[in-house]
This record gives structure tokens, sequence and C-alpha cells, in this order.
């Protein structure tokens, strides 16, 4: 049964859309407090970030002159900001003392926004002393801070549901209370672990005037085309999977979801929730596939700073010219596998699948209005995957360990793709020019990344420094 009657009422109630939005939660500006020599040469740097800097991105507050402050008056004012921003250089080292007791960030910044060897030597003072103190060395990488702050910030704002099995102590994931614990910890997601038998339970209760309803929506707004070889059953079990996993969300107010489907549901013969992952996505809230915790994370750092969808997908070193002549896996022998390795590393070059269990491309990453729904033929005939083409151009290609103290980044551009109905699992694949594949090679850890659009390392390598993780850039 479910505990949570709130949760089991999905029969009884009429489904709502809610309206499309970029990316759920909303951000929110972040706000700095400056600090200064002198009350005039305050006020000038306020105006002068005011005026260079996006309001939407962070505001500015005059909090004080050195001379006229102490310690615990700066104290408080750090625990009422996001990050203080120390200001005359060339006199604020004298004043360190009053920042050694501080619980937020600082940035030190002058006009007129430059590299100042002082400067840079006054942060280091600062650094080696135990603060934490982000790069401001000219505006662009001031902007990249104030990126990573306000992504600490959003981050600090989201909750995941992780619907797995609570008794799970598969020792590649742990003990799972005690890793959603870790987890907000380390970066300040909450994590909120639901049983996947719920989510069936609730899925069970939903009728079909509910599913009739979804599917007129989803055909209206959502899919362009569905495969008829797909059952009518098959379709209504995957709205009523939405359903309820809108529900859950719903109520936790959540913006990010990963659902352990593969044993739950595929090797039980019962609809996946790749659809249901394909419309959640389009409302806003992240997605994983297969209980990924960590993958569904590691899609909210890219989410936080670049504020819009990543995906989750499948890397391979394989299936390339081998693979293309073969198209079977009864075919594609030890010679064909050994061919096609070698043509990804010498060619630097890896391929992702990115749809089925491995993933929803985003709308953000594809040029196509709306999804096709096609059969997974012939890997699982019977199943749904939604399929569109992914943008060429640059990525970032990236997961955190599994002990979270690592984020592994690849920068790469995505260099071609293809639709191939004959091709199973691997139908929506594309390649990756991957500069840093010898890398990959020896530390890859999981098939599961995170692939983003937009890249931006600097803002997440700084975002790695705010939450103590260390970001490993291989380029």
């Amino acid at each position: 049964m479910c505990d949570d009657q709130r949760l089991a009422n999905a029969a009884s109630k009429t489904m709502t859309f809610p309206k499309q939005v970029s990316l759920i939660p909303q951000s929110q500006p972040v706000h700095a407090t400056v600090l200064g020599w002198r009350d005039g040469s305050l006020q000038k740097l306020v105006e002068i970030l005011q005026k260079q800097f996006d309001s939407t991105l962070i505001t500015f507050e005059a909090g004080g002159i050195y001379p006229d402050l102490d310690a615990q008056q700066v104290t408080v004012l750090s625990k009422e900001s996001d990050v203080l921003i120390v200001g005359d250089h060339l006199q604020a080292w004298q004043f360190y003392p009053l920042f050694e007791s501080i619980h937020c960030p600082l940035m030190m910044i002058d006009p007129p926004m430059v590299f100042h060897p002082y400067q840079a030597s006054c942060r280091q003072m600062f650094r080696n002393n135990g603060l934490d103190v982000l790069p401001a060395e000219n505006p662009t990488r001031i902007n990249q801070s104030f990126i990573a702050l306000r992504a600490r910030k959003w981050l600090a704002n989201s909750t995941v549901l992780w619907v797995t099995d609570p008794t799970d102590t598969h020792p590649m994931r742990g003990d799972v209370q005690a890793r959603a614990a870790a987890t907000h910890q380390l970066t300040g997601v909450k994590v909120i672990c639901i049983p996947v038998g719920q989510l069936k339970l609730m899925a069970s209760q939903v009728t079909r005037n509910q599913t009739q309803q979804v599917w007129a929506h989803w055909r209206e707004t959502l899919f362009s085309d569905v495969d008829s070889n797909l059952t009518q059953e098959h379709l209504d079990d995957t709205a009523r999977l939405y359903v309820a996993m809108r529900q859950l969300v719903d109520t936790h107010q959540a913006n990010a979801i990963a659902v352990e489907d593969i044993g739950a549901f595929l090797f039980n013969n019962m609809a996946m929730p790749n659809l249901a992952h394909t419309a959640l996505r389009a409302q806003g809230i992240t997605t994983a596939e297969e209980g990924d915790l960590t993958m569904l994370i590691t899609q909210l750092f890219f989410a936080s700073i670049n504020q819009q969808q990543a995906m989750m997908g499948n890397v391979y070193l394989g299936y390339r010219d081998a693979w293309e002549s073969n198209k079977a896996h009864d075919a594609y022998g030890p010679d064909a596998i050994a061919a096609d390795f070698n043509q990804c590393v010498s060619e630097k070059t890896a391929l992702m699948c990115h749809f089925g269990t491995p993933g929803i491309l985003p709308l953000c990453m594809t040029d196509e209005k709306r999804y096709r729904v096609v059969e997974t033929k012939p890997s699982w005939r019977g199943q749904s995957m939604s399929l569109a083409i992914p943008k060429l151009g640059s990525s970032l290609l990236a997961r955190l360990d599994e002990t979270s103290n690592e984020l592994h980044v690849y920068p790469g551009q995505i260099t071609r793709t293809y639709d191939d109905p004959d091709g199973g699992w691997y139908r929506g694949r594309f390649l990756i020019h991957m500069p840093g594949i010898e890398h990959f090679v020896d530390h890859g850890f999981s098939a599961h990344y995170a692939l983003g659009l937009r890249p931006d390392t600097a803002s997440l390598a700084s975002l790695c420094q705010l939450l103590k993780i260390e970001c490993c850039i291989h380029e």
C-alpha cells in the first residue's frame, strides 16, 4: 500500500499541464556586499559594478569601509551575503583580521577591473589563510564567478526525487539514505528517496480518462509522430507513469527525478518511463534514467551554470564504421569491435546514444520543434523512445566520480549525427570529437555521462571550487 494517501489518489484528479518554462527552479540573483577603503572609492566601485553586470545575475550593496568595521560586523555581513566584494586591494591586505570568521566567498575587485600583481598577491594571501577567493582578474572572469555563485544558489534551492529500491546496497551506490545525505551535504541539493514500488502503485491508479487527456495534450504540443507499431496499452501505460511522476514532483516541490527503471519495469515486461521523462523535461524538470543519482546531479551542475537542460547519454568507443557495415550484434564480433575502438581513439572521437533509457535529448539541444515516438526494435520490441536529432557544435561531456569528489569534464564538438531505424538501442547516435579521449580510455568509470551545449568551463570550475569538488578538465 502507499503510505501517503495524497500520492495514492491519482485516479480522482484531472490532469493539468504546467506552463512550459526554461528551467525549474528559476534562478535568483546573487547578493553581493561591497567593502572599501574610503566612502568615495566604495561608492564609485558599486556604481561601476551596477553598470557593468546584469541585475538579474547579481545585485550590489555598499557594506562599509574597513576603518569603520570590526570583525563581528564583517562576519554578520558575510552571513547576509552570497559574496563579499573586497575593494582597494592596496589597503585590504592590512585589514585581513576583519575576514577571519566570514561565512561566504570573497572576490577582490578594483576599478578598472584588470589584473594587477598587488591584487593577485592579496588574493593569494587570503587563500593561504584558508579563505575562499573566487577568480576576478577581468570583467569576463568576474562574470563567470558570479555565474558560479548563482549556480550554487540554484542548487541549494533544488530538490531531487530518487525513485529506487530503498534496500539497495549495491557496492557502486552504497546505502541509499546515506548516499542521499552525503549528496545534500556536498552540493546543497535536497535528495528525497521514494520506493520505486510506490511509483508503480500510483501509476496503476491513473484512469483511462486521464491517459486520454495526457495523449491529447502530447499529440498537440510534444510529439509530432507516434509509431503505429506501439500498442494502445503501452501508450496508456507511459501516460500513467507521467501522471504519477508529475504528482511526485509536485507533491515534493522537486525539480529533478531519477527512476530505477531497468529492473523495476523493463525486466518485468512493463512500459519504460521514457516518454514521461521527455514530457517532464519539456516542463523544466531534469530527469535521469536507471536510478543514476550521480548522473542526475551532474546534469543539475550543467543546468545551474547554463540555465538550460543538459542530457544524459551512453558513451561508447565503438559502433563506428564496422558497426555500420554489420548493423546487428550477432555480426559485430571481436575484430569489428576492436576496429571501431581503434578508430575512435585514433580520431579522438567518442559515440553517444541519446534516447531510450540512456537519456532524452532536451529541446534546447535540437533544431526540431517536437519529438517523434519510435519503437525500440530490434532491441526491445514494444518499448517506445522519443527521437530528435542533436545540433552540431561545441559541447561538454562530464560526470562526477562515484565519490563525488571530482568532476571530470571533456570539452568537445558534436560532428556527425545518425538516424538509423535498424540501430535499435543505437538508433539515435552521434559522434563527439573529444581531444581528451586518452584520459577517458583510462579513467572512464561509467557509460552514463552528461552532455551540454554552450560550454563554460571557467564557471563550472568556479562552481566546483565553491562546492569543494576538484574540477578535472581534459582537453
